[in-house]
C-alpha cells in the first residue's frame, strides 16, 4: 500500500512522490537513472585476492601457484609468513618485480591472504 505526499507546490507544477506504508522515511526511492550512483555488490576479500592473483601473478606463478615460469616460486610450497609474503609482493625478490607502486596496500594484503591460502 502506498500513500501519496505532496513534496512541493510550484506555480503550475505539483511534485508528488510515494511513500511505502511500511516505511516512514521521507526519502524518495533510489533510481537507476543515468548518472545515478549505483553501488556494486561487495566482493569478499578472498574473491578480491583471487581476482588480483589471476590478473597480476598467474602469468608467472600459474593459476594454482605451481611455478609455471622458470624462476617463479612454487607458492603452495612456500613457507613465508604473511608479512614476508606482503614484503615480497611490494619489494619483489629475485626476478620478481616490485609491485608497491602498481598495487594498493589493501590489495596487496588480499593477495597475501590468497597466496598463503594456496598452501597444501
Amino acid at each position: 500500500m502506498f500513500r501519496m505526499r505532496i513534496g512541493a507546490v510550484l506555480p503550475g507544477l505539483i511534485i508528488i512522490y510515494s511513500l511505502a506504508a511500511c516505511n516512514n522515511s521521507s526519502t524518495p526511492p533510489a533510481t537507476n537513472a543515468p548518472g545515478a550512483n549505483v553501488t556494486q555488490p561487495a566482493i569478499s576479500a578472498a574473491d578480491r585476492g583471487r581476482v588480483l592473483y589471476q590478473e597480476k601473478c598467474a602469468a608467472c606463478h600459474g593459476l594454482n601457484g605451481d611455478a609455471q615460469s622458470n624462476s617463479a616460486a612454487n607458492l603452495p610450497h612456500s613457507v613465508l609468513d604473511s608479512l614476508a609474503i606482503t614484503q615480497t609482493i611490494k619489494d619483489g625478490r629475485g626476478t620478481m618485480p616490485m609491485f608497491k607502486d602498481a598495487i594498493a596496500d589493501s590489495d596487496i594484503a588480499h593477495l597475501a591472504v590468497y597466496v598463503k591460502g594456496m598452501r597444501k
